[in-house]
């Protein structure tokens, strides 16, 4: 209802969002909750061009207790959104798959973190520095997605790709690094192993996604998993090696406007050019 009288006085259509603003006022004085009716009729004298005094809201002629029925009101506020819905962020008016976690309003509007930290600036807030920076990349949701539905997972990728930024963004998992060996993974809810190097191809297809079997993982992970622990994994997610374009996407993600293309140049000499374009991002 206050979302309609918003509507309607941005249109200018004054006589409508007063009526709105009365029916709130009622039902606030209904709920007792007479702070947020007397704010309602204020507003509403300021739409009418009425001199803002005080309103009695909570007497009335009518018999209050025998002829009106006191309602229970929930004010609804901001909300993290359900994962599940497929929502896109109002703001940058991007997908809930490329903007990560969606933040909903009682208008069904969304807002995403980036978007979210940019307003507080624009609001005289203090962002938090390292809000662009963990926000996650197309490849790497997926990637995240695709883990969080197993309880054993394997990650590959190639040094700089983002596996870590991944494993970061997977609350709850225990997350391993091998160096050597693994004799046993530890008993927890969601296990995530991750393998720095490119996996052979998939041997299979069905339905655009790849199905690794065991013996690929196997030669792709060398001597670092026993294969008696590949042949429980459940969750195989592969990030592929950062190119020109993928780097530009990170650029806009921390906030690069000018100079991106430099930046990303430079960094596409290095080994991780990923953890270099941010590194440089951070030396400017």
């Amino acid at each position: 209802m206050l979302a309609d009288a918003q509507a309607a006085e941005a249109r200018g259509e004054k006589t409508e969002a007063v009526a709105l603003l009365k029916r709130a006022a009622e039902i606030y004085r209904d709920a007792q909750n007479h702070n947020r009716a007397l704010k309602m009729l204020r507003h509403i004298r300021r739409l009418e061009g009425l001199p803002d005094e005080p309103d009695e809201v909570g007497g009335s002629s009518e018999p209050d207790a025998a002829g009106r029925r006191r309602r229970t009101l929930e004010e609804r506020g901001p909300a993290l959104a359900d994962p599940s819905l497929d929502a896109w962020c109002s703001f940058c008016c991007r997908p809930k798959a490329e903007a990560g976690a969606l933040v909903g309003g009682p208008t069904g509007s969304f807002i995403c973190a980036s978007c979210a930290g940019t307003s507080l600036g624009f609001l005289g807030g203090t962002r938090a520095p390292s809000a662009k920076a963990l926000e996650l990349l197309p490849a790497q949701q997926a990637a995240a997605e695709r883990l969080s539905r197993g309880t054993l997972g394997v990650l590959f990728g190639p040094a700089g790709s983002g596996k870590s930024t991944v494993l970061a963004a997977l609350k709850g998992a225990t997350c391993l690094e091998p160096t050597e060996p693994l004799s046993a993974v530890p008993d927890a809810p969601r296990v995530v192993i991750s393998i720095c190097a490119v996996p052979p191809p998939a041997p299979l297809m069905l339905k655009g996604q790849p199905v690794w079997d065991t013996a690929t993982l196997v030669t792709a992970c060398g001597e670092l998993v026993p294969e008696a622990v590949l042949a429980r994994v459940d969750a195989v997610a592969v990030l592929p090696t950062f190119d020109a374009e993928s780097l530009r996407a990170l650029a806009a993600r921390l906030g690069v406007t000018e100079d991106a293309e430099a930046l990303v140049q430079l960094a596409l000499k290095s080994k991780a050019p990923a953890r270099e374009l941010c590194a440089l991002v951070a030396r400017l």
